[in-house]
């Protein structure tokens, strides 16, 4: 899967990242919008309040499709749209 990826102080790149490993009782999605806002442009710039290493993946608003789900899920499934 790909992912954008702020690599270093104002240095990002479009990578091939493995595909997680979905726990029991979580969920694999796939993002289908993200939102750039603020906070992801301080991490891009390397001045970000939290404490953070590089490389990192930014966007903290999504929506996303349910790609799949662990076992314990029952709430949700394959193709489900969400948003966070």
């Amino acid at each position: 899967m790909k992912a954008l990826q702020f690599m270093a102080e104002n240095k990002m790149a479009v990578n091939e990242i493995e595909k997680p490993e979905i726990g029991p009782d979580e969920v694999l999605l796939a993002a289908r919008s993200v939102g750039i806002c603020h906070s992801d442009i301080e991490l891009l710039e390397g001045r970000y309040i939290i404490p953070f290493s590089y490389p990192i993946i930014p966007g903290h608003e999504w929506s996303a499709e349910v790609i799949e789900v662990g076992s314990k899920v029952s709430t949700l499934k394959a193709g489900d749209r969400v948003v966070g």
